[in-house]
């Protein structure tokens, strides 16, 4: 623990609560708008699979996008009632988790007062309540990443019996709704198999190894250890990049054994136990894949989709649904029906030809998306950020964003560092998510996770700021030109996208628009997308829709002609935009 003021814990209930309220008035004013009535994009997906699991219908393919998330889609489903809207409600009551989850955490790392204030950052925090209102996977995927942080940190204590527990329980309620179909009827085919093996490999792998370290008094010391590393992998199985926060975890116990003669003695005893217990979930997703197609999924198929995404030569490092002129592998994918894992292969071998074939090229997309990283302007996602900025402002609540967090963060680099061991866990989980972004495409909620690191370390560089303006210590004069850097480099749109909008989000807009009956601002938005993007078909396939919905036929089937010379593949396929 480190020293300083203690404060009751009734204080770090505060900030939860008060997230909470928040959360509830912002939903009450998203409700009724349609991003939050009609779905677009990956929340399609997920709310049809999550009906899918409802009815008994086996996932017999290898996972596309989060192997896990449908199944909390489903578990609010089957508790409350099958509307999306639903699923907003269930994430605000995880919002107010996490903001308690991170109050601890700061306060393990920087102290009471440090992690207390952290916890209020959080509950201003605007894209939180953004991604907790949508049915995207970020909220769920912090309260597993901040459980498994907090047992890391208390992992030379005695067992977090509420934390496992609890976190353990929400990961078995999410493998068995996704596995329910091969539950109910085990014996019905490979489908059914393969969603059968999911649920219990996770359940009877994690549960015998949580038992065992459990009840052996030499292994007893490592039950958090274990923990942190059930509920690390289950995180991966809610977004499959949390990998990339293994890495500091696994070094932190290598350097905690190089100081320690005692640690060191139990190294491969303490390394063996966490690789073990974060490999279960990973194998369950595994064994389900390989049941499922017999081909060897290690997580999702759609990995090489999103390295092509963020590296090809037309790639401008944000728009995750722009895949190049003319998109001419996806259709080239598509003309050969691949599928899975070979899918996965072929873009990722098209982004290595390219990087290959232009690494100067490659170099400078690079830099463009380490720029776009630590940008302080959100870039667009599955719905309007736009619609749901103006509902957060009406709460006359103060708005903190990237460009006041970072800078001082970047100060806090240095008090975290001066701290060594545990302390540091911030940098590297803040450079890591950052890394994920450079390597893949720069989106809000591929940032966010990076974010939740950032506010201990922008707590303990405001304090680190202030020392040094008083002239208090060495230090702080460097923080202070680090803030100073960190406040230019975030805050000047070097790459002009303050007002950038995607064509594809501009067609979503059309897309719920028309769902809503404003045909004419449908209309507006699908032209306004065609001006900046002559080939796009999903404008053209709106504008056919609008005219049809309107009784123009002839006009309906000229766009809808338009849209399938445009993309044949895409619109056969299409639900909408």
């Amino acid at each position: 623990m480190h020293p300083g003021r203690r404060l009751p814990t009734w204080a770090f209930i505060i900030a939860p609560v008060l997230a909470l309220c928040l959360f509830t008035v912002y939903f009450l004013q998203i409700r009724a708008e349609p991003f939050a009535r009609h779905l677009v994009a990956n929340p399609i997906i997920y709310d049809i699979q999550a009906r899918h699991i409802l009815t008994g219908e086996p996932h017999g393919k290898a996972f596309l996008l989060s192997p896990l998330y449908p199944g909390f889609i489903a578990l609010v489903y089957k508790l409350a009632r099958p509307d999306h809207l639903m699923v907003p409600l269930a994430q605000g009551i995880l919002l107010a988790l996490n903001v308690f989850l991170l109050a601890l955490v700061s306060r393990r790392l920087m102290g009471d007062v440090s992690g207390l204030i952290a916890s209020f950052l959080m509950a201003f925090y605007w894209s939180f309540y953004y991604f907790a209102g949508e049915l995207v996977p970020v909220t769920l995927l912090l309260t597993f990443m901040l459980l498994a942080v907090l047992l890391f940190l208390d992992r030379n204590e005695g067992p977090s019996v509420a934390c496992i527990g609890g976190g353990w329980l929400l990961a078995a309620a999410l493998f068995i709704m996704r596995g329910l179909p091969g539950i109910v009827d085990p014996g019905a085919g490979e489908a059914h198999l393969a969603s059968l093996l999911l649920a219990v490999v996770f359940i009877a792998g994690s549960a015998v190894l949580l038992a065992v370290i459990l009840l052996s008094p030499r292994l007893r010391r490592l039950t958090n250890l274990a923990g942190c590393g059930v509920l690390l992998g289950t995180a991966c199985l809610v977004w499959g990049a949390m990998l990339v926060l293994a890495v500091p975890l696994f070094l932190l116990i290598l350097y905690e054994a190089a100081g320690r003669p005692a640690a060191s003695a139990g190294l491969p005893m303490r390394a063996g136990v966490f690789i073990i217990a974060l490999a279960i979930p990973i194998a369950a997703a595994f064994s389900h894949n390989l049941v499922a197609t017999g081909e060897p999924v290690l997580l999702t198929t759609s990995l090489g989709v999103n390295i092509f995404i963020g590296n090809n030569s037309d790639s401008d490092g944000m728009d995750p649904f722009r895949f190049g002129e003319d998109d001419v592998v996806r259709r080239e994918a598509d003309r050969l029906r691949l599928s899975g894992s070979r899918r996965s292969r072929f873009f990722a071998d098209h982004a290595y030809e390219y990087i290959k074939n232009d690494p100067r090229g490659w170099l400078a997309l690079l830099q463009r998306k380490a720029l776009l990283s630590i940008s302080r302007y959100e870039i667009d996602n599955n719905a309007d950020i736009s619609e749901r900025r103006s509902a957060w402002k009406r709460l006359f609540a103060p708005r903190l964003h990237f460009g006041i967090v970072f800078p001082l963060a970047l100060a806090g680099f240095l008090a975290a560092f001066r701290r060594r061991g545990d302390g540091t866990l911030a940098v590297w989980g803040c450079l890591g998510f950052t890394a994920v972004c450079i390597v893949f495409f720069v989106c809000e909620r591929f940032r966010l996770p990076g974010i939740v690191f950032l506010l201990p370390l922008a707590v303990a560089g405001a304090e680190l700021v202030a020392k040094g303006l008083a002239g208090r210590t060495r230090g702080g004069a460097l923080a202070v030109v680090l803030m100073i850097a960190g406040a230019a480099a975030a805050n000047i749109d070097f790459l002009s996208v303050a007002d950038y909008e995607f064509p594809s989000v501009i067609v979503n807009k059309a897309y719920v628009e028309r769902l809503d009956g404003d045909f004419e601002r449908a209309r507006l938005l699908s032209h306004l997308a065609i001006s900046r993007e002559p080939g796009n078909a999903g404008a053209h396939y709106q504008l056919g829709a609008i005219e049809e919905a309107q009784n123009n036929p002839v006009s309906a089937m000229q766009y809808y002609l338009r849209a399938i010379e445009l993309d044949p593949f895409r619109i056969a396929h299409s639900r909408g935009a």
